[in-house]
């Protein structure tokens, strides 16, 4: 089987955009080849396309970049459409013909529904965006929405509550719940263990208000008036960064809660090995892969109550909290600094291998798109 991923985000380099798609796309490798299309626009390119094949990890990636026309002259949206479609093409002439394509994000269902139409390939279309939850999605947005998943063989929430959310904008479809996959980078290791007496606490968001870090840093103030032996590491960047620093120093704690930029995954995995727990106090959540990676190495996590989150955190692995509320989410981390030692975080590594490792998140995609296009199995290689 052949299967050809179009990529709204895809990663570059230290670019983590969208590496939630790579890792859907490195699961279902594991079982057949896989291709990958990604476009983005350039300002200033001579070119109206200027294409780039290259292979990573195993994936056959075409990058294709497109000239940035002033919108007044001509919207963006129909050159990456386009892009897309002749990219398609272009694994076509180099012998590349998939059998099913896996779009993501609803921006790629239209360069999606085009290859059906044209060629008669079948697509599902897998759903990560915030946007609906956040209700900023636009009707002309909303329309391309609905001809990408209406017409798709199955829409691929990566959870129920994202199917809901896209259920509310009136857009129909064939649903069907896949959840993010986490790599082996994460594990547990009791032997990276924190003993410092120092509490080691770990958060690794985007630096941007969907995340809401001054909910954290507001907690932190209230967890620094009872206790100081504890320690916040906070890995991502984002343009709230210096803000951010800012409300830190005004607050007085420096010493208290550092900001280490992006990290590579090994390092992050290493970081939240040696950590007591994890924390993400966002607004907004589809998913949260970084809670699925906390979990695979053992980690109980304190999160808020907000989209697919209770999906993934229960009373076996964490604590959950209302959003924009810093008392409760001190109070919850005050509560998880003296007992994340009672949770079992060889069985918490254990659940979460067993349900967003790799194998299992490719043999799920692999069963659908068997089932789509009755295609039956011939192991790889």
């Amino acid at each position: 089987m052949k299967v050809l991923f179009i990529a709204r985000w895809f990663p570059e380099g230290g670019n983590y955009s969208g590496i939630f798609i790579k890792e859907h796309a490195l699961a279902v490798s594991k079982f057949c080849e896989v291709a990958v299309i990604y476009g983005e626009r350039r300002k200033w390119q001579k070119e109206r396309y200027w294409f780039s094949f290259s292979i990573e990890d195993g994936l056959r990636i075409l990058r294709f970049t497109y000239r940035e026309i002033p919108f007044f002259l001509f919207p963006p949206y129909p050159s990456y459409v386009n892009g897309v479609v002749l990219g398609f093409e272009k694994f076509l002439s180099e012998g590349f013909k998939p059998d099913i394509v896996h779009a993501n994000e609803y921006r790629t269902g239209i360069p999606a529904y085009i290859i059906k139409k044209r060629y008669g390939i079948p697509y599902v279309l897998t759903e990560h965006s915030t946007h609906f939850a956040q209700k900023t999605i636009d009707k002309k947005r909303i329309k391309r929405a609905q001809v990408g998943m209406e017409n798709a063989a199955l829409v691929l929430p990566v959870s129920n509550s994202l199917k809901e959310d896209i259920l509310s904008y009136g857009i129909k479809g064939i649903f069907k719940i896949v959840p993010n996959a986490v790599s082996d980078d994460f594990y547990y290791n009791p032997e990276m263990r924190n003993t410092s007496g120092i509490k080691k606490i770990l958060c690794v968001a985007a630096m941007r208000p969907t995340k809401n870090i001054p909910n954290l840093i507001n907690a932190c103030k209230v967890i620094h008036s009872i206790r100081q032996d504890w320690s916040l590491n906070i890995i991502g960047e984002g343009w709230k960064m210096g803000e951010y620093k800012e409300m830190v120093h005004n607050f007085s704690l420096d010493e208290f809660i550092h900001f280490l930029g992006g990290k590579q995954k090994p390092e992050i995995a290493k970081m939240m090995q040696t950590s007591d727990f994890f924390v993400l106090p966002s607004n907004y959540e589809t998913f949260g892969v970084v809670l699925i990676e906390a979990l695979a190495c053992g980690l109980p996590v304190v999160a808020t109550r907000v989209g697919g989150v209770p999906e993934i955190i229960n009373d076996t692995n964490g604590i959950l909290v209302e959003p924009d509320n810093p008392e409760e989410l001190a109070k919850a981390m005050l509560y998880m600094m003296d007992n994340s030692d009672r949770y079992d975080r060889q069985k918490i590594s254990l659940d979460a291998k067993n349900k967003y490792s790799y194998d299992v998140i490719g043999e799920k995609l692999i069963s659908i798109y068997e089932k789509i296009i009755s295609y039956p199995r011939v192991p790889k290689g």
